[in-house]
C-alpha cells in the first residue's frame, strides 16, 4: 500500500500531533511532580500507586486497552500506515 502525497503529509502531521500531544501531557507531569515535591506532598507516583491497589481490575484493563492501541498502531499498516511510511523512508535515505 502506497501513499500519495497528501495522505502521507496528513499521517505525518496526525503522527507529529500525537506526538506532541503526549510529549505535553508528560511535561505537565513533571510539573506537577516537582511541585508536589517542592510542597513536600506526596507525588503522582505515590497516588498511582494508591489508585492501583483499590482498583486492580481496571488497572488490568487500562493494560489491555493501552497494549491493544500500541499494538494497533505498530502492526496494522492497511489502517493506520506508520510502518509503511518508515519503511519507505528508510529505504529512501539507504538506512536499509
Amino acid at each position: 500500500m502506497l501513499l500519495d502525497q497528501q495522505d502521507a503529509a496528513v499521517a505525518y502531521f496526525g503522527t507529529g500531533l500525537v506526538a506532541a500531544a503526549v510529549f505535553i501531557l508528560l511535561a505537565i507531569a513533571f510539573a506537577a511532580d516537582a511541585v508536589f515535591e517542592i510542597w513536600n506532598v506526596d507525588g503522582l507516583g505515590y497516588w498511582m500507586m494508591r489508585w492501583s491497589r483499590q482498583y486492580p481490575a481496571w488497572v488490568l484493563f487500562f493494560s489491555l486497552v493501552l497494549g491493544a492501541m500500541v499494538g494497533h498502531f505498530f502492526t496494522k499498516p492497511e489502517i493506520y500506515p506508520l510502518r509503511r511510511m518508515i519503511q519507505d523512508w528508510l529505504h529512501a535515505h539507504g538506512v536499509v
